[in-house]
């Protein structure tokens, strides 16, 4: 995790953001541990940056909303939504506490339930010929849960599955 920001605020139509520390860069935007009216969330701020192995078709936002209503739909673990704003380009979920997917791998664990729910989770979604971004850095193991924290949802392919 990165912790290359001093606090900051944002002022949304939610309240006062704080940003609290950097948790990651994605191909579609920055993400923050923050604080919205003493609650831990995930402050997420759209870039523009190029990415050379994925095209956005539309606004990254909206992309982003509509797989969190269909990954929802779909009854996959993964952090409530809890507003956006296009304007200002970010989205706001729920914070769920844990190990992301690389460290947890990183540290040795191989919990058979979570590789057991992580294979559940690719199986639906195939079922559904949808595929996720199964890259670690977007899961989040809480106890003997696994949380799919990234909202990015394509079509099926043989090549982006797990």
């Amino acid at each position: 995790m990165h912790s290359d920001i001093a606090p900051a605020t944002i002022d949304t139509s939610f309240g006062v953001v704080t940003l609290l520390r950097r948790l990651g860069k994605g191909k579609s935007g920055h993400s923050f541990l923050a604080e919205l009216q003493g609650r831990q969330v995930v402050f997420k701020r759209m870039h523009d940056e190029p990415c050379s192995f994925y095209t956005f078709k539309d606004d990254k936002v909206l992309l982003e909303v509509q797989a969190h209503a269909t990954l929802s739909r779909l009854g996959v673990p993964m952090p409530s939504l809890i507003g956006f704003d296009q304007g200002q380009r970010f989205i706001l979920k729920a914070y769920i506490p844990g190990h992301v997917g690389h460290e947890w791998v990183a540290e040795g664990n191989a919990d058979e339930t979570i590789i057991a729910q992580l294979f559940a989770l690719s199986a639906r979604l195939r079922s559904e010929g949808l595929n996720i971004d199964y890259f670690p850095a977007n899961f989040v193991i809480n106890g003997t849960a696994l949380y799919y924290i990234d909202y990015e949802v394509n079509p099926y392919s043989d090549e982006w599955s797990l």
